[in-house]
């Protein structure tokens, strides 16, 4: 089916992002070049990515992706493109849509990691939606084992991420107070005061 997709250049370790000749579908391939990870992360990225999905379109979650067909012998995840990310294009009402994003998936009881720009893309009625849960989990299950999943990071990360580990575990919620608080840039601090308004009172797991 990905024979009339090609790649748009927004690869993100363990996918490669391809699109069709008209831009008018993606797709989020999971079957990286170089054998460059182990098969099990591979699995586990795209399962978790297909889990986060379907979980939120359940919970009626309408920023995530369009028609989404999911190729579950291929590890391919299909869905509706418009050709941009907000790194290129911010509709005017962008800053209360990303608001209501945080908001829901703290309702909904979900870290997503991945809220870089290039993750989030706008569609043809200006509304923003926003794929790559595949580092994301469930506040009850934040606690995850570093050393699994050391090499889908860059070298900034995997220090931070040593930094904050303890015992080789890591909570996902002290990373997400680094990422919304220090690295993940979007305009007018936006992610900062997201992160005081629905954040900031989450307890850290013990472990």
């Amino acid at each position: 089916m990905t024979d009339s997709f090609v790649p748009n250049g927004l690869q993100d370790g363990v996918y490669i992002f391809l699109q069709n000749r008209d831009r008018s579908r993606a797709c989020l391939d999971f079957n990286p070049n170089k054998n460059k990870y182990q098969n099990s992360l591979i699995n586990s990225s795209f399962e978790r990515e297909v889990y986060f999905l379907d979980k939120l379109e359940t919970l009626g979650a309408d920023w995530i992706p369009q028609n989404i067909n999911v190729d579950k012998e291929n590890r391919q995840i299909y869905f509706d493109w418009y050709g941009n990310t907000c790194e290129d294009y911010l509709p005017t009402d962008w800053k209360t849509q990303l608001e209501n994003i945080v908001y829901y998936l703290n309702e909904y009881q979900i870290y997503k990691p991945a809220f870089y720009r290039k993750c989030f893309y706008c569609d043809n009625v200006g509304k923003l939606r926003t794929y790559s849960f595949y580092t994301a989990c469930e506040y009850n299950d934040s606690v995850i084992d570093i050393d699994f999943y050391m090499p889908i990071l860059n070298e900034d990360r995997k220090q931070l991420v040593e930094t904050l580990a303890k015992n080789r575990k890591l909570d996902v919620s002290l990373l997400i107070e680094k990422a919304f608080l220090e690295y993940i840039d979007w305009p007018d601090n936006v992610l900062k005061d997201c992160y005081f308004r629905f954040l900031k009172s989450k307890s850290v797991a013990s472990f």
